[in-house]
């Protein structure tokens, strides 16, 4: 059993990242894509609302200083919604007789207008502000008791009854607004004498939620988010890289075959640049080493062995004026009988058995049984170390001589 640590090899992980290139793009760029359209719909609707406040303090302000200005609901903002409180008062009227001589209707005009100043004073409307923490939204970072007063309107109707109307964008905030502005309207009212008697007729209604609609767009905003989506993509998939690099644990360096017990013995590139070479060193290498006239070349799976192998074995070791015969494939009749092996063994220098892969077949033990050379064949990021190690375990309990390792790429 081996005890050995196993260590990641970083400069083998970042080959293996650079080798899924186009994955690691196409994650970041997935996710910078996905983070910079949130923030623009996030973006988009905090503008709109932003938009749609100021046009209604706008309207609420002309209406106010300029009398020819009369808004009605068609004219109110897309996106906007209301919140209603209706309210009894019974005003005091103590101090405006003055024996008679002030109409009745003009002490009625002047309290209502003294209500009204009252409801969006200064001090209740902070009080507001602060109460329900307005600042922290996004479209209400900056406002002010003078600003809120905008988005409130006042409206009598008779002599007792009046209906406090806020209007936003956001249909719980505007119901908690105008429940807030009642109850510091009613608080004032009593204690500076305004009335008699005042009653809440109705509670603040809740409107409807709605969708926000169109807004402008901060362009440096959606950079930083692409930016940050790529990088928090690139860094997801790197992580999911890793953890399958250290599960599926492939051969790749000569380490990977320490690691399992053996030694390297060769590499072999299957490009056409190096591949008749590489074919050429490990003829050379079979040649120096202390190996009999059979030597099994034994792939651990089936991604260990090519085909264009076979066809230049005998070629690499002609150019060593050597001459290798080759057994390949299925050899289940050809290794049991001795008298075509003999023959085979008689006829070369070298008979290099190559039998299917170990995974799938026992023909690379019963080549390899009673003491006859083996070379094991891994693929390069595809042949697990684990499948390494039980191979050279196989091989072990046939009294095979394994010379060692050669990793194909």
């Amino acid at each position: 059993m081996n005890n050995k640590e196993r260590v990641i090899d970083l400069r083998q992980f970042f080959i293996y990242v650079w080798q899924n290139f186009v994955l690691v793009v196409l994650i970041g760029a997935l996710s910078a894509g996905g983070l910079a359209f949130l923030g623009y719909k996030k973006q988009k609707d905090n503008l709109s609302r932003i938009t749609s406040i100021h046009t209604i303090m706008n309207q609420n302000r002309e209406s106010y200083f300029n009398s020819m200005k009369n808004y009605t609901d068609a004219h109110r903002p897309e996106n906007t919604v209301e919140s209603r409180a209706k309210l009894y008062l019974d005003y005091n009227i103590d101090g405006f007789d003055e024996g008679g001589k002030v109409d009745n209707n003009n002490i009625m005009t002047h309290l209502a207008y003294d209500a009204g100043s009252l409801c969006v004073s200064e001090s209740a409307l902070q009080n507001v502000i602060d109460k329900l923490d307005l600042r922290s939204y996004d479209d209400m970072k900056n406002i002010t008791p003078y600003d809120l007063s905008w988005m409130v309107n006042k409206n009598v109707q008779g002599a007792h009854v009046m209906i406090i109307v806020v209007t936003d964008v956001n249909a719980k905030r505007a119901h908690d607004i105008a429940e807030a502005v009642t109850e510091e309207f009613v608080k004032n009212s009593k204690e500076l004498g305004l009335v008699d008697n005042i009653q809440v007729i109705d509670e603040a209604s809740v409107p409807d939620e709605l969708i926000i609609g169109k807004g402008s767009i901060n362009i440096k905003s959606i950079i930083k988010y692409f930016i940050v989506g790529g990088a928090a993509g690139v860094l997801f998939i790197l992580v999911v890289l890793l953890l399958i690099f250290i599960i599926r644990d492939n051969v790749r360096t000569a380490d990977d075959i320490e690691f399992a017990g053996l030694k390297k013995f060769a590499d072999i590139s299957l490009k056409q640049k190096r591949f008749a070479q590489d074919m050429k060193r490990l003829a050379v290498s079979i040649e120096g080493s202390d190996t009999g006239k059979i030597v099994v070349l034994a792939p651990v799976d089936k991604y260990s062995f090519s085909d264009k192998m076979v066809d230049s074995i005998e070629e690499a070791f002609k150019s060593l004026g050597l001459k290798a015969g080759v057994l390949s494939g299925d050899l289940s009749e050809t290794i049991v009988s001795k008298d075509k092996l003999s023959k085979a063994v008689a006829d070369n220098d070298y008979l290099i058995v190559v039998p299917d892969d170990m995974k799938n077949s026992a023909d690379a033990l019963i080549a390899a049984r009673g003491g006859n050379d083996v070379i094991l064949l891994t693929r390069y990021g595809k042949s697990r170390v684990n499948t390494l190690i039980k191979a050279g375990e196989e091989m072990a309990k046939v009294n095979a001589k394994i010379q060692g390792t050669v990793i194909v790429r």
